[in-house]
């Protein structure tokens, strides 16, 4: 499944860095926010719950980037979720976490610099 676009609809949070995804068609699936790491508690916690609810019923993008789950009491899917208008939901995280630098946390190609 990594590197699979799937379309959908963000339904639902689970924790600060969690989310529930529903695909078109019906199915949910549980996703990691790819990239970042939020404390399951506090004040980042609660923070981070707050912007993921305001994308709650947005239409998003999700990028699979593992061929894994993650957690193995609720199974997760890493990947890089982002809306229609471009905006990436690990990014935004960022404020309120700390970057995970074993998972992408977008799809932006990687520069070569020649030197």
């Amino acid at each position: 499944m990594k590197g699979k676009l799937l379309r959908g609809t963000l339904h639902d949070l689970i924790d600060g860095d969690s989310v529930v995804f529903k695909l078109d068609g019906g199915k949910k699936m549980d996703v990691r926010v790819g990239g970042v790491d939020v404390p399951s508690n506090g004040p980042r916690a609660e923070a981070a719950k707050g912007l993921i609810r305001s994308w709650i019923g947005r239409r998003v993008t999700v990028r699979p980037s593992a061929n894994y789950t993650v957690h193995s009491w609720r199974p997760e899917t890493p990947a890089i979720v982002t809306d229609d208008d471009g905006n990436n939901l690990g990014v935004e995280l960022l404020k309120h976490g700390t970057r995970l630098p074993q998972f992408p946390i977008s799809s932006a190609p990687l520069l070569t610099l020649s030197l």
